[in-house]
């Protein structure tokens, strides 16, 4: 997560002191994540990981082994669309300018 992104969150979140999740962040303290390298762990998003699949040298070698949940129109809409607006999204957020999402809890 690059510090512009987060940022951009707790200004927006600025009242979520506490824990936060949505937005590909969950975490116990928004204001203070622990972000920084200090030899241990600095998960961003460790309170809403649900499963530890190990290291991975890359995405593509992660999903030859493990494959993916998408198939038919939902891999085409995801492909083509969505993750396209995922993108737009996350830019968006990088510049300050984050949508409301109804069920982010602060």
């Amino acid at each position: 997560m690059d510090e512009q992104y987060l940022s951009s969150l707790q200004q927006k979140f600025s009242q979520a002191k506490d824990e936060f999740c949505g937005y590909g962040v969950a975490t116990k303290c928004l204001s203070s994540p622990g972000t920084d390298w200090r030899g241990e762990d600095t998960y961003i998003q460790k309170e809403g990981i649900h499963d530890d699949f190990g290291l991975y040298d890359s995405p593509d070698k992660f999903y030859l082994e493990k494959g993916t949940n998408l198939s038919g129109v939902k891999r085409w809409l995801y492909q083509r669309v969505i993750r396209h607006l995922i993108n737009m999204n996350v830019s968006k957020i990088r510049n300050k300018k984050v949508l409301e999402v109804q069920n982010a809890q602060p």
